[in-house]
């Protein structure tokens, strides 16, 4: 009995002999292309759409966006590369205009569906 309580007060730290040294090994994969894309209505008037690729160098280039029953519309069109990531807005949503900010370019257009 006296044996098992000293078992049990051994804290479980390990000792310097236990603890790992070093770092894991990385595993670097080189990217690898994709595409993909779909395109969807609700059933209540609004429609959806997404295509994506990249390329071997893990560029990723993209376009997202819908369009509501109303004829309102918004396409974001994406690019991702070694230079960064930079978009450009399509839309006629009221009360956004021709100005861009940051890396993003607006362009506003009438009311028409893409």
């Amino acid at each position: 009995m006296d044996i098992l309580i000293w078992h049990l007060l051994i804290p479980l730290v390990p000792g310097p002999s236990q603890i790992p040294f070093g770092r894991p090994e990385e595993i670097i994969e080189s990217p690898k292309p994709y595409e993909f894309g779909f395109q969807m209505d609700d059933g209540n008037g609004t429609v959806q759409h997404r295509q994506e690729t990249a390329n071997e160098n893990g560029a990723v280039k993209g376009k997202y966006g819908y369009v509501d029953p109303n004829g309102t519309y918004r396409e974001v069109e994406y690019n991702a590369d070694e230079n960064g990531y930079h978009v450009k807005i399509l839309s006629n949503e009221p009360g956004i205009t021709n100005q861009n900010s940051a890396d993003v370019v607006y362009v506003v257009k009438g009311s028409q569906s893409v």
